[in-house]
């Protein structure tokens, strides 16, 4: 899921099934790139792609628990089972999917994608990450831009006027 212009490769003893050839090349399955990308790489880095590559459908659940199961002797098997601990498929972006990482590795747990209603039960707001037991609500800002003066002020006026609402 790496969309830069640099093409990581390397080899690796595998299984027949677990890549087809392309003249000298081959190319490894799905299940064997999501086990690749959560042994080889950061928790972070791997976990956020391993969770696009789910919530895209790329590779399943089940079909990757089931790799981890039998090849428990490839290299950075331990480190791949830690982190296919902390996948979340409901991840809607990578950015988020890091951010999610760091809190669950901070002992924050988190709840990704939490629909929000006020005390009548009126839908309020979807909210990226929330730590339930503390009423926190956090969502990813994607465009990088900082809050000016006025946002913020906004941000604590809403947080105000919503202090009653809680997750559904």
């Amino acid at each position: 899921m790496n969309r830069g212009r640099v093409v990581r490769a390397w080899a690796r003893k595998c299984d027949p099934g677990e890549h087809r050839s392309g003249g000298r090349i081959r190319c490894a399955e799905p299940v064997r790139a999501g086990y690749d990308t959560l042994a080889r790489n950061a928790v972070t880095f791997g976990v956020a792609n391993c969770d696009a590559m789910l919530r895209a459908g790329v590779v399943g659940w089940g079909e990757l628990r089931r790799f981890l199961r039998h090849h428990g002797r490839y290299y950075g098997s331990r480190t791949a089972k830690r982190a296919f601990a902390l996948l979340d498929s409901r991840a809607e972006s990578i950015p988020e999917s890091v951010l999610r990482v760091h809190l669950n590795l901070a002992g924050l747990h988190r709840v990704p994608q939490v629909d929000v209603h006020d005390e009548c039960g009126h839908f309020v707001a979807r909210v990226d990450l929330a730590i339930e037991q503390r009423k926190v609500a956090i969502e990813y800002d994607v465009s990088g831009t900082p809050l000016s003066r006025s946002g913020s002020a906004t941000c604590t006026a809403d947080a105000a006027s919503t202090s009653a609402v809680g997750p559904s």
